[in-house]
């Protein structure tokens, strides 16, 4: 038989697993290259591997989800329009079949 504490952290861990909070950079074409910043901006974009790969991850996720957090960062996000696009449309096919609370969110600096 479980413990109190046990089953707390059962509950815990099942919670957490119910939330997916990500931040994706679609582009590292930051067009303010800040003085206080130490990225070095190599790979320029996703490439689309790592776009298929994380629509894979939303796959897996999303149906066991009740909350789920799409951040977009970078020094400008829609400068990836295109990745970002890809990437939520797939994302409200997948909602749309299971139905978590969806939060999107934009970060910028």
């Amino acid at each position: 038989m479980d413990t109190l504490e046990e089953t707390n952290d059962k509950e815990l861990i099942d919670q957490m697993n119910r939330r997916l909070e990500l931040q994706i950079l679609p582009t590292e074409q930051c067009n303010f290259r800040c003085v206080y910043c130490n990225q070095h901006y190599e790979i320029k974009r996703m490439t689309h591997e790592t776009v298929n790969a994380t629509k894979k991850l939303l796959d897996r996720r999303i149906p066991s989800l009740d909350y789920l957090n799409i951040q977009w960062f970078g020094g400008e996000p829609l400068a990836g329009y295109g990745i970002v696009l890809d990437i939520m449309s797939h994302t409200n096919r997948k909602i749309g079949e299971t139905n978590p609370n969806e939060k999107l969110t934009q970060t910028s600096i």
